[in-house]
Order: C-alpha cells, then structure tokens, then sequence
C-alpha cells in the first residue's frame, strides 16, 4: 500500500510546489492527523499555510472540508514516504513533524506507546510548535 501511495503521489504532485510546505515543517510546523481530527482542522491548515494551497490547486481539490482533509493527509503521507517528513504514527494517529525533529514520543518510535498524549497538544490536532 506504501507503494502505490508514494507512486501515486509522485505522479500526481507538482515536485515544484513542495520545497514551501518542507519549509513550512522546518519552521516549526507540526500536523497531528487521524480519524478523530476534524475536517475544519486540516482547512485551518491550508488557511495558515497557503504553501498547501498550492498543492491543493493543483490537484484540482475542491472546497469541502473532507475533500480538503484527505488531500492533506494524501500530501503530508507522499512527503514522509518520500522521506521529506517524519512521521510518528500509534492508534490510529500520526504527527508529521521535519526530519531534522527528534521525535515527539519518548526514547522510541509512537508506535511503542499507544494512547500516549503529548503534553501541551489536544490529542488529533494540528499545531504549531512554540519557538
């Protein structure tokens, strides 16, 4: 399934329009996604950050909240399989986070502690990480 993601994304994304949502991750942006995430919450996402507006148009998504919701999470998938983006990922969870980020979760990867919450994060939202 990995594969056919990562295939999919790298036919289907503009490689040019990436370089700003990267950036975006390297200054700090950290995006909690899974099944308990509101669809306005991936739509604030796109609204603070308009480097996945880009994205999003040129995907030809449309304006619906789930619509946009699944394209981001499409996006931000396509980037951690391209090894562009960290990803910690438990009970049905993930936070993408910048490569150059030690992980969110203590000493192993998330998936050695399922329903750990992160101190300071409303479990299943999208923030930014304070300076």
């Amino acid at each position: 399934m990995k594969g056919a993601v990562l295939e999919t994304f790298r036919i289907q994304v503009d490689p040019t329009l990436l370089p700003g949502v990267v950036s975006a991750f390297d200054d700090g942006l950290i995006a909690h996604t899974g099944d308990d995430v509101a669809s306005d919450d991936y739509v604030a996402l796109v609204t603070d950050h308009p480097e996945f507006g880009e994205v999003l148009r040129s995907l030809d998504v449309g304006e619906s909240p789930a619509e946009v919701a699944a394209a981001v999470e499409f996006i931000l998938e396509g980037l951690h399989l391209s090894k562009r983006l960290n990803k910690d990922a438990a009970a049905g969870r993930a936070v993408y986070r910048a490569r150059g980020n030690r992980s969110l979760l203590p000493s192993c990867k998330a998936s050695c502690h399922p329903g750990v919450r992160i101190p300071g994060m409303r479990s299943g939202s999208i923030r930014r990480r304070s300076s």
